[in-house]
């Protein structure tokens, strides 16, 4: 049994075979995915009040996980702001290195299934990914990661 298109059809593999369930599950953690991203976002600004007109402005004071754990557990243990800190940051290692080993194994998948005919082993096809995909590492900007992104989006509405 051939697993390569396990990584691109994963998803409605698994919307199958969760039923309506999975599909209430999967907006339900959309949502909160959401709200929570919207009171991280809340959590980087503070409220700033003018004494000569009276308005209330937002100013950034906060630029990363760690100040938002820095203000919320200040004064619980003395030693959190390095512990939590380290584990924010692991975390957040951990997460994008899974996400690119996903991304690489979804590209070698996709390159093998449309050149089946060649035949060409999993490991060239690996090797033919990674030399496109190793530039993206030379990326320094969100901007072009942007670009990217909206191309990618585009090519999906092309391809449907």
């Amino acid at each position: 049994m051939d697993l390569s298109g396990i990584f691109v059809l994963g998803l409605p593999f698994a919307l199958v075979q969760s039923g309506y369930m999975g599909l209430v599950i999967l907006v339900l953690s959309a949502w909160i995915c959401n709200h929570t991203g919207r009171i991280l976002v809340d959590c980087l600004y503070e409220e700033e009040h003018s004494k000569e007109s009276d308005t209330v402005s937002k100013v950034r004071v906060r630029h990363s996980y760690q100040d938002i754990m820095d203000a919320c557990c200040k004064g619980l243990w003395p030693y959190w702001s390095v512990v939590g800190g380290w584990l924010i940051n692991v975390a957040q290692v951990i997460e994008l290195l899974m996400t690119c080993t996903l991304y690489l194994l979804v590209s070698t998948t996709l390159l093998c299934d449309s050149l089946s005919t060649v035949a060409l082993p999993r490991s060239a096809c690996s090797l033919v990914s990674l030399m496109f995909l190793l530039p993206c590492l030379l990326l320094t900007d969100l901007k072009p990661v942007s670009t990217l992104s909206l191309l990618c989006s585009l090519a999906h509405i092309l391809i449907r």
